[in-house]
């Protein structure tokens, strides 16, 4: 009788610290490069989630929209796929890649893109959409699930190209203003290279524009 109740008692704590480890190997990490945008009715425009892995096994992560505004169109692309340990361990940083920095050390992300299109015929305001991430294999005898909400704020305007241009061109600024605050913490030169050369074209469009038409005066 005492046999059985070791047996049954080492059987159990086998179970309680296999819980635990399988509790504690899932540790889901992410953040959004932006969360808001304004577009004009008709646009697409995108958002990013960055996930990383601090623990050293690797995990699934699955992604699907759970609230969509009316007529919108949502593909999050990648939407299932595996995040591996995402640990920097002596390996150079890559041009193009985007790094988080943490506690734990320098982390590789992974990004997820979220595009949205934005219907011709709707109303201008401001509207929410969530994409859900799960991290975990359900499939699993004992297993546990990790869940993280993403919202997304669209405000669809009805402003006039020229408003828009100026618009986007603050948006930028204030864009690249938020990455040179925060370049300790993340690298994204590929991504800072391209609106720099955005932003600059903007720039010298309106220049030009604003030059033809102040020659044009002058005749």
């Amino acid at each position: 009788m005492v046999k059985k109740i070791n047996v049954f008692i080492i059987a159990f704590m086998l179970t309680y610290f296999s819980l635990q480890i399988v509790a504690y190997g899932i540790s889901m990490a992410a953040l959004t490069e932006k969360d808001h945008v304004s577009v004009i009715r008709g646009e697409t425009t995108e958002f990013f989630i960055l996930f990383w892995n601090p623990e050293p096994e690797p995990f699934p992560i699955r992604l699907k929209t759970t609230q969509v505004p009316e007529d919108f169109v949502v593909i999050v692309t990648p939407n299932d796929f595996m995040l591996n340990s995402s640990l920097v361990t002596g390996s150079p940083v890559e041009r193009g890649r985007n790094y988080v920095n943490t506690k734990q050390g320098l982390m590789l992300t992974t990004p997820v893109k979220v595009l949205v299109k934005v219907p011709k015929t709707i109303e201008p305001g401001n509207y929410d959409l969530i994409v859900t991430a799960t991290a975990g294999n359900p499939s699993e005898v004992v297993s546990t699930l990790l869940e993280k909400k993403f919202k997304f704020t669209v405000n669809v305007t009805s402003l006039t190209f020229s408003e828009r241009l100026t618009q986007l061109g603050r948006q930028l600024a204030s864009e690249l203003n938020d990455i040179g605050k925060g370049i300790t913490g993340m690298f994204a030169a590929a991504d800072i290279d391209t609106r720099v050369a955005l932003l600059a074209s903007v720039v010298i469009g309106i220049f030009v524009v604003s030059f033809v038409v102040y020659k044009r005066k002058l005749r």
